[in-house]
């Protein structure tokens, strides 16, 4: 699995909003419209964690993460930079491998 720009190069799965696995959390300097954020302005790691968030309480977006193929090329706006494609990515070998998605507070994976 890889990500790429979804103008710059071909990919088999677009992760850019308005997909299913687009991110909802903008990264641009505006409010965030959805609700649990109440207008929170995130900063693009913020966002990346808040879509991380998401999915780690979402079983249907778990479900699309666990269907993308191994060989997945994930289109998205944002790359090469950081970019909640590896969010999926991550996510996708955490589901395959049966591991628990962890919350995510602070800098750090609690449970660990």
């Amino acid at each position: 699995m890889r990500i790429v720009h979804c103008k710059r190069e071909s990919y088999t799965n677009y992760i850019g909003r308005p997909s299913a696995l687009g991110n909802q959390h903008p990264c641009t300097g505006e409010p965030c419209p959805v609700a649990h954020c109440k207008g929170a302005i995130h900063d693009r790691i913020g966002c990346i964690m808040a879509f991380y968030d998401d999915v780690r309480v979402s079983k249907e977006l778990q479900d699309e993460i666990r269907a993308l193929p191994e060989d997945a090329v994930l289109g998205c706006w944002c790359a090469p930079k950081p970019c909640h494609g590896s969010v999926i990515e991550g996510v996708w070998y955490l589901l395959h491998e049966g591991k628990e998605l962890l919350e995510w507070r602070e800098g750090k994976l609690l449970g660990e």
